[in-house]
């Protein structure tokens, strides 16, 4: 085989490589910053950024669940999430109601028998527990959400916009 002409073509699409890859690592990155979901969390309240943009979360993530359309196993982590924030809030409802019962009993009753108030404080105590332990498995629940979403796009198995390769 003549090495003479093999050269050239050997050297020209070893050239070709790094401009394919770079091209290709600009494609990645637009539609990683156009594409993915992060969560941002904040004092004025919970949010998540697509396209640039920040958008509420919702009180049971209805508005991240619209944006993660077409990823199932994403919608399923949802679920969970929207499960256990129900629990959550409905214990930190039970547990707000309980302390505060307890403590006006507490202050108004002047009587000996303090076990209804006590009881009622301790309660308040466990279910507001059991409340932030279900709160932090919705966020947890919401984050792989987000994880699975993010890799179904950048896997290519969800294709979300009109990005397209060049």
């Amino acid at each position: 085989m003549n090495f003479r002409l093999i050269l050239p073509f050997t050297i020209i699409i070893f050239m070709c490589i790094p401009c394919y890859v770079y091209a290709y690592d600009d494609y990645l990155l637009d539609k990683y910053d156009s594409e993915t979901i992060h969560l941002y969390y904040s004092v004025a309240g919970n949010g998540f950024v697509k396209d640039g943009r920040i958008i509420n979360i919702s009180l049971l993530g209805t508005n991240l669940a619209e944006a993660m359309i077409g990823s199932t196993f994403a919608l399923e982590e949802m679920q969970k999430a929207r499960k256990y924030k129900i629990i959550s809030i409905s214990a930190g409802s039970v547990s707000t109601i309980l302390s505060i019962t307890g403590v006006i009993m507490a202050i108004l009753d002047t009587g000996e028998n303090r076990t209804f108030e006590i009881t009622s404080i301790v309660l308040g105590a466990v279910s507001g527990i059991i409340s932030d332990g279900f709160n932090r498995a919705a966020m947890s629940a919401t984050n792989r959400a987000v994880w699975l979403y993010n890799r179904d796009v950048m896997s290519g198995q969800l294709e979300t916009s009109g990005i397209e390769r060049n």
